[in-house]
């Protein structure tokens, strides 16, 4: 499924894609919950992220909604 591994400072994006059998699909919901992401740009991948539908950031310390442009 979808996860972030963490990584100093920053959160990488390590799955794009989840599996369903042998499908290969694209992640289309992630969460972050909770997770004291003061930016945006401390999110790693997000913007390799094409197809997401859904990002969860609540409970986080983001002031500014910036950096999203590239997703849909």
């Amino acid at each position: 499924m979808d996860h972030v591994i963490y990584k100093g400072e920053k959160f990488k994006v390590s799955i794009i894609y989840q599996y369903s059998g042998l499908e290969r699909i694209p992640l289309k919901h992630l969460e972050l919950r909770k997770r004291g992401i003061n930016s945006i740009s401390e999110i790693e991948g997000l913007s390799q992220l094409k197809e997401l539908q859904s990002l969860n950031l609540w409970g986080n310390n983001i002031t500014e909604i910036k950096g999203l442009e590239e997703l849909h």
